[in-house]
This record gives structure tokens, sequence and C-alpha cells, in this order.
């Protein structure tokens, strides 16, 4: 694995490590025979696709040269790894712009609308369709001076041998145009749509397609293409709503686009007039003068290849069969979520440890310990309803299974798996220690599992019953009633949300935050785990701002339990009171909430 300080082929140091994501890791470096910054593109450890996308952005970035488009300089691999070189550019892209900032004035969006546009009708009028503008994928300086990047999934359209590692769609789903969502080819088009969906998101503070968790459903609505008209557009209305027209050929193209936005925002003469000078003195970089040369002798191969290509893609589509609608996961209370893992899938990484014990009873761990201390880990968890996609999450398909993938963030990587039967299986990956291994390649690995599993049929039972003293066999929502609640304002006591297994619950307050309610497995709690007290005769711990700073929580050990001799255990009773109330009043709730919950739980133990 690179780090700061190497040198890559010889020359190309490396000093920050400035992100990473599906797409792959990227560096900012210095070109020691140059004496200049490039960023350093590899793919993510594991990744066996991400050659092949860098090759992708390769070649279809390498023949644009366009002052709104991240320039390409080189690629080539060292060792296994393949390293892309590219411009370095000193920006942010426009997603966390809108996260940290909040929405986009119509002026600025349209400002970043029409460099844009420029950028993509460069692209077009070179054959390359982006497939892939999001507000990720558009970075902006200090200044406001646009940059387009990452063609890891474009399309050439004079040979159409590009592919996405999705078999679903190219491109990500809250920006997708509805003929891709239908199922057709992207064209230059269909940039259009997405450039306009994503300034639409950007200035409404919503998807174009409204807020829908579940990837099918999002798919299915971006199909129809019915957008609710901008409210906060202004000036921007007009053009927004061509560039989202459901039929692809009423749309303006990209040079049409940029022509719309400039008379929303008109361009700084000057900036036109140093745009001009860039065109007529930039070069092309060796890359671009290799790939040229190459291609009149690959275009006969390329033909043959959109055969081959086309074969692949029918061959990779999930057949269908009456595993994809059977229920998965059946009784929730005996389902085995330890079923789906295995300590051989991650032997690779060296000694793996299953814990059954680890968080509430929906979840199950693998645990590397190389050397006695774990330094990463993967964890599953069996959930209710389907997870969310955001802007940032790639959708494929695992057998007869919908996968969402998201980009490494920090030191965990997340996977999830979307049931038939409205369940979810949650996988994510972490490392906890310098040394551990690439979280992605842990969940990529234990995804590639549990889908084996899936795809044979429902979730294999449990080898045997929880004890009757266990938690596991007390309803959490049974737990508090309307009386108990009664202390917290707005609560609807009358509507909980029960989690899985009914091994959790939340009530929601329509004044103040919400009482969260659930189960949890630890070894013997101390005295640097909270505050000591006893509550109900039991022993229990509270932590103001456990979580975050609006809550207060108290953890409860109820029952002991041991493993081996060695391993004693807890199972534990967790009360989590959320608002904005002084912290003392929501402590206070949560002791007499849990006192509450405890005082039911004894009601209902067996005798």
């Amino acid at each position: 694995m690179a780090a700061v300080g190497d040198k890559i082929a010889g020359r190309y140091l490396l000093r920050k490590r400035l992100g990473s994501g599906g797409m792959g890791v990227v560096w900012l470096a210095s070109d020691t025979e140059l004496e200049r910054d490039v960023a350093l593109k590899c793919p993510q450890v594991g990744d066996k696709a991400g050659a092949k996308r860098l090759q992708t952005e390769a070649r279809n970035a390498a023949r644009l040269r366009h002052p709104h488009i991240v320039g390409v300089h080189d690629i080539f691999s060292e060792g296994e790894v393949t390293w892309l070189v590219m411009e370095y550019v000193e920006a942010r892209s426009l997603a966390e712009i809108v996260r940290e900032s909040g929405a986009l004035k119509p002026a600025r969006a349209a400002t970043i609308g029409w460099q844009v546009a420029d950028a993509l009708a460069a692209a077009h009028a070179r054959g390359i369709v982006h497939c892939d503008v999001t507000p990720e994928n558009i970075l902006l300086t200090p200044g406001d001076v646009a940059k387009l990047t990452d063609f890891g999934v474009s399309r050439a359209l004079w040979n159409d041998v590009t592919q996405t590692d999705s078999a679903i769609v190219r491109g990500k789903l809250p920006y997708l145009a509805p003929e891709v969502a239908r199922g057709q080819k992207p064209g230059p088009e269909s940039d259009v749509f997405s450039l306009g969906a994503t300034l639409y998101a950007g200035i409404e503070g919503r998807p174009v397609f409204g807020d829908v968790g579940h990837p099918a459903a999002l798919l299915s609505k971006a199909a129809e293409g019915v957008v609710a008209p901008p409210v906060r557009a202004g000036a921007l209305t007009v053009p927004l709503t061509q560039l989202l027209l459901a039929n692809p050929h009423r749309r303006p193209d990209a040079g049409e686009a940029a022509t719309l936005f400039k008379k929303v925002s008109p361009p700084d003469p000057e900036i036109l007039h140093r745009e001009a000078q860039w065109r007529d003195t930039a070069v092309p970089s060796e890359l671009h003068r290799r790939i040229w040369r190459r291609r009149i002798f690959t275009a006969a191969a390329a033909a043959v290849a959109v055969v081959a290509v086309a074969v692949g893609v029918v061959l990779a589509l999930p057949r269908p069969n009456s595993t994809a609608q059977a229920p998965l996961v059946g009784d929730a209370r005996t389902a085995d979520p330890c079923a789906l893992v295995s300590t051989a899938s991650l032997a690779r990484f060296g000694e793996i440890v299953l814990s059954t014990d680890s968080g509430n009873f929906n979840r199950c761990d693998l645990l590397v310990k190389p050397n006695g201390e774990v330094i990463a880990d993967v964890k599953l968890v069996l959930d209710n309803g389907l997870p969310d996609a955001d802007s940032r999450t790639r959708t494929t398909q695992a057998g007869n299974l919908t996968l969402l993938v998201e980009p490494l963030d920090d030191d965990t990587c997340d996977r999830s798996f979307a049931l038939p039967d409205g369940h979810q299986v949650g996988i994510t990956g972490r490392k906890d220690e310098p040394t551990g291994p690439d979280p992605c390649a842990l969940a990529d690995a234990a995804t590639d599992y549990a889908a084996g599993v899936l795809n044979r049929g429902p979730i294999p039972r449990r080898a045997a019953p929880f004890p009757a003293q266990s938690l596991a066999s007390a309803d959490a929502c049974s737990l508090l009633d309307a009386t108990a609640l009664s202390s917290v304002p707005g609560v609807d006591a009358r509507h909980p949300v029960p989690g899985f297994g009914n091994w959790s619950c939340r009530w929601n307050s329509s004044i103040d935050g919400r009482v969260d309610v659930f189960y949890d497995r630890n070894p013997p709690l101390g005295a640097s785990d909270g505050q000591p007290m006893t509550l109900a005769g039991r022993d229990a711990f509270m932590t103001p701002g456990f979580d975050d700073p609006k809550d207060c929580t108290i953890r409860t050990e109820y029952r002991d339990y041991y493993n081996n001799p060695d391993d004693h255990m807890v199972e534990l009773l967790v009360v989590k009171v959320v608002g904005e109330r002084p912290m003392d009043q929501r402590c206070e709730t949560a002791k007499t909430l849990t006192t509450a919950a405890v005082t039911a739980l004894e009601a209902k133990a067996p005798r």
C-alpha cells in the first residue's frame, strides 16, 4: 500500500493523500522531472476492475484539452498497481461545497453550469460521453473555476467498448437521465440531463426525483422522468426545465445549454479571453499523442470487441429464478446473521476470529487478529427496511440481489443488500489500527460470501434458541408505555418504530427529539464507561453525549453469561434520550425511563 514519501516510477513523490472513494485513491505528488504538482490516482486495494476504469479514463479524457476538464497526463503500471497521472487542481467538489455551505444561488449555479456545459460540448465534439456528471465530479477552485473530472465510466461513441462495472446502469441514480434508467445507452443528451439534475439538487436542496431511499424505486422514478418544477431557481428555472425534459431529443445540446446559462450569468470578458488563449497554447499530453497514434491500428480490433462486450453484458445480467422473490429473512428472531459470514472468506488477511457477542442480537463480527490484537473487523447486521442511497452510492447486482456500494469513508467501508422481502443486510469493513488491511477489501470479501448464501435461499436458522432469561426474548417496544413516556414532551407513545426482531424501538417526538431503547452485549462495564449508579436495583452507567452532544445514554447490566470460564459477558439494556433540552433534564428523563423499562422487564421475566 502506498504511503507519503514513496516515489512512484522513480519520478512521482507522494506528498499527501487527497481522498478516496469508489473510483480509487487520489494523491498529491511532485513530478520530480518536470518540477510540477500532479495528482496521482490508483485503484483501491483489491479493486480488480479499478485498473480498467483508469484505462477508460485515460483513453477518453486524454483526448480532451479544455480549461474546464481536469487534464490527464499519463498512465502506467508499477508492479500490480496502475497509476493515472492528472493535472492537480486545488479545489473542492461541488458536493462538499453544498454540504458545508448550503444551497447554491441561481447566479452561482449558472456560472458553474456554463463552464461544465462548455466542457461537455468539447467532450461530445470528440465523441466522448462522460456518463457520470454529478456534484462529486465537478471541482471548484476558490475563484469558482469549475473543472469536470472522473471519466472512469465514460463512453466513446465511435466504438462503445467501455463498460461500467455495474450490471444495471451507467452513472449514479439520483442524476440518471430517464432514457438511461430505461436501459438505453447514454448519449450526449444524457450528460445534459445529469448536469441539469446536478444543478437542480444544488439549488433546491433535494434530488431531482425526490427523496426516494430504495434504489429500485429511485430507478423507477428516473425511468418515468417526472421532475417537480424548481421553486428556488429564479432566472434559472427555464434553462433547468429545458435540460430536464424527459424526451432527450427536446433537450438543448451542451453548447446550447452553455449559452442558456451564460444569459443568466454572463462570463467576465477577461475570463473568456484567458480561456481563448488557453485553447490556443495548450499542447497535447504525451499520453494523448500515444493514443492517437494507436487509434488507426486499433479500429478494427475495437469493432470485434463491440460484439464480444455486447455478448458479455447479456451473460453478466442476473437470471431470475424463484429465489429472487422468496422471503430470505423469515422469523427475524431465528435468522442467524453468523450464517452469512465465514472466517475462511477473510483467511488471506491473517487470523480471523468469529464474534457472536458484539452489539445487538442481529449482528455478527469477524475480527482480524494476526497477533492476538484486533487490527480490523467486519460487521454484518440484519435490519428492517431497505438501505438508503445517495449520490455517492453505486448500485450493482450480486446474483439475484441488489447491492449498494459506498465509497471508503476514513477507515470504514459499507456494503448493503436490499432484500426482496423488505429487509437489508449491512456489511461494514473497518480498519482499527494503521497496520490493518484495506476496509473495502475486507467488506468485499465478506460481501461475496454473504451473496453466495443469500442467493441459495433463506438465511439459515440459529443452531439453538436464546436462553429464556435473555433480553432476546423481550420486545423492546413493550418496555415503555404512555405513562412512562409522558415525561418526554410531544412524544408519540402510540406509534413506536420497532427494529429488527423487536430488539430495538424508537419513539419520536413532534416537539423535541426521540427516545431509543435497544439491547447490547459487552464485557462488564466499569467507571470508565460512564457515571455509575443503581436503577431499579441494577448496575447502570450514564454517559451524557454518548454518540452525539444531544443525547444522554444509560446502559444497564441486565444478565451475566459466560461463553467460557474466562469470557464474562453481560447483556445490556440501553436507553437513549435525544433532544434539545438541557442535558440535566435529558439525563433525568433517561433515568426515569430506564427504571420503568427494567421494572417492565422483571415483570415479564420467567419465574
